[in-house]
């Protein structure tokens, strides 16, 4: 996997998360002298992902999103992915949370929609 530019980091300051070009994210432990691979997180499959938004946790989530049109959650923790929308065919701005659980994103190509997850963890 190569590091895209895209980045962001937890709210405790101990995770690093990075943009990896397969559509997803590395997260990685910064409390050490050297940074330490905790998982690797994504949505799409050997697909060159360009996307240069900022990863965003709030605590309970990391959102993130794709090139081509996808945005996703997953548990800090581990990077299991707790939802997926396929939003449009082009890229998807930074996520920006509203409210627990609640995120809204945009498209290049003016695309807005607000996101809720309604299920329990």
């Amino acid at each position: 996997l190569k590091i895209w530019d895209g980045f962001g980091i937890s709210p405790d300051g101990k995770t690093l998360y990075v943009r990896h070009d397969k559509g997803g994210m590395i997260a990685y432990d910064v409390t050490g002298e050297k940074a330490v691979e905790k998982y690797v997180a994504g949505l799409e499959q050997n697909a060159k992902d360009l996307c240069a938004a900022s990863i965003i946790d709030d605590g309970e989530t990391v959102y993130f999103t794709t090139s081509t049109g996808e945005v996703g959650a997953a548990l800090p923790k581990d990077g299991s992915i707790v939802w997926r929308h396929k939003i449009t065919h082009s890229m998807i701005n930074t996520p920006v949370p509203v409210s627990k659980r609640a995120v809204v994103v945009t498209g290049v190509e003016g695309d807005v929609m607000l996101i809720e997850e309604k299920t329990k963890r």
